[in-house]
């Protein structure tokens, strides 16, 4: 069973070589992170190790680098896809994930900035898994930018692609999260559609919550500048029909680095 486990862990994973889960929300991610320290600590003390192992170790030590990276100044997880306000993840107060990894960097957002080392950069590309995240420090006070460009699965998609999130002591641009899963309710339809998302609709119409078009949605193009402190990133959305694909291009935006 264990080897069982261990495909399962790897296949949501798949092809995704930044390891970032590919069910969007960023408390799954976690969730199968701490999933998967378990399963290596049964296989460790089994003394069983074979390519595949050494797969799930090097999806799990790239995890913890999403994991800090999209953590909020507030040390909140954001609502993107099913992540929500309800359940919304404090990883600063959170006992479960505190001892998931043991980095300084790690242990700062679980201390809520009191022990550990500031994460260091304060901007991250993943570009094949489609986040760009950029913050001018860990202040609760500091501003936090997040756009996602993100379809790997229908398991709890929203239609937030090409969206952002943008948090200033407080949030100022926000995701909805979901409602529930009713999908027929008409609460749970609007959160899930790209009204409740900082997006661009076209033509005043919603795309479908999932169509299987997981190669149409994609950052085409990126950059972040560590040593100027300024990144700029565009999207690309084909899953529109009868239209020219739709790209979307956040500016570049100067960061001041917090000391």
């Amino acid at each position: 069973s264990t080897r069982k486990e261990s495909s399962a862990a790897s296949d949501v994973y798949k092809r995704q070589s930044e390891g970032v889960h590919k069910e969007h929300a960023p408390s799954y991610h976690v969730l199968l992170l701490h999933s998967l320290k378990q399963i290596l600590t049964s296989l460790n003390l089994a003394d069983y190790s074979d390519f595949r192992t050494d797969s799930l170790k090097d999806i799990f030590e790239k995890g913890e680098i999403y994991t800090i990276n999209i953590t909020m100044p507030d040390f909140k997880l954001p609502n993107i896809s099913d992540s929500t306000h309800s359940t919304q993840i404090n990883m600063s107060t959170s006992g479960v994930y505190r001892n998931l990894f043991n980095s300084e960097e790690y242990k700062f957002i679980t201390s809520g900035g009191k022990e550990g080392k500031q994460p260091l950069p304060l901007m991250k590309n993943f570009p094949e898994s489609g986040y760009l995240i950029a913050r001018d420090g860990w202040k609760k006070t500091s501003t936090y930018f997040l756009f996602l460009a993100s379809y790997h699965m229908h398991y709890h998609k929203h239609t937030d692609d090409l969206s952002f999130i943008l948090y200033k002591n407080g949030p100022i641009f926000i995701d909805s999260g979901p409602h529930n899963y009713n999908y027929k309710e008409p609460f749970t339809e609007y959160a899930y559609s790209q009204f409740a998302h900082s997006t661009l609709i076209v033509n005043n119409n919603s795309l479908p919550r999932t169509d299987y078009k997981f190669k149409d949605v994609y950052i085409s193009d990126s950059q972040v500048d560590t040593a100027n402190n300024t990144f700029s990133v565009e999207g690309t959305n084909k899953r529109y029909k009868n239209t020219k694909p739709v790209s979307y291009t956040h500016l570049t935006l100067p960061t001041t680095p917090y000391v």
